[in-house]
């Protein structure tokens, strides 16, 4: 059986169900993959397939005792609660990653990482500590600056990305 089945929506008929058993374990074990693979390969029509009421009343339920089915619904919406709560934290430290990707790199390179030893102004005139060791050089004194001149001896940018060389484009 897979793991994952896309959405299924009872929808030819709309089907009251009352219920003699605990609705939250109902309404779970209705999501299931279990049942949802019951629905899709149930399932009737060519156009909009759906699920006739014959077949949903002819369905089996595992049914355990009523206190049974109460504790393992409130134990499945705990955990479910958990999923929820630690994709909120996943969402807020995207959220948050670039702004911290960002300081890390700023102080990174004014030397903020290792010890301050001294103190220089960049070419903006900007004061910095750094380390007694390091120093405010041009990019064109540590790398190769491609104009992308067509005649030039350089390889192709898309060379240069095969073979896992890393360049800056300047486009916006």
């Amino acid at each position: 059986m897979p793991a994952l089945y896309p959405p299924f929506v009872l929808q030819r008929s709309v089907a009251l169900i009352k219920s003699h058993i605990n609705y939250k374990f109902l309404m779970y074990y209705i999501s299931s993959p279990y049942f949802q693979h019951y629905l899709q390969k149930n399932a009737k029509g060519t156009a909009q397939k759906g699920i006739y009421l014959k077949s949903l009343k002819g369905s089996f339920i595992s049914l355990p005792p009523l206190n049974e089915q109460k504790r393992i619904a409130d134990k499945v919406e705990r955990l479910l609660n958990k999923i929820d709560e630690a994709k909120q934290l996943i969402d807020e430290a995207k959220k948050s990653f670039e702004l911290r990707r960002a300081a890390i790199l700023d102080k990174a390179f004014r030397g903020e990482l290792t010890s301050f030893e001294n103190v220089i102004r960049d070419s903006n005139n900007n004061l910095y500590n750094l380390p007694q060791t390091w120093e405010w050089v041009t990019l064109e004194t540590v790398f190769d600056i491609i104009n992308g001149d067509r005649s030039s001896n350089y390889p192709k940018i898309s060379e240069l990305v095969e073979e896992g060389i890393p360049f800056v484009s300047t486009k916006i």
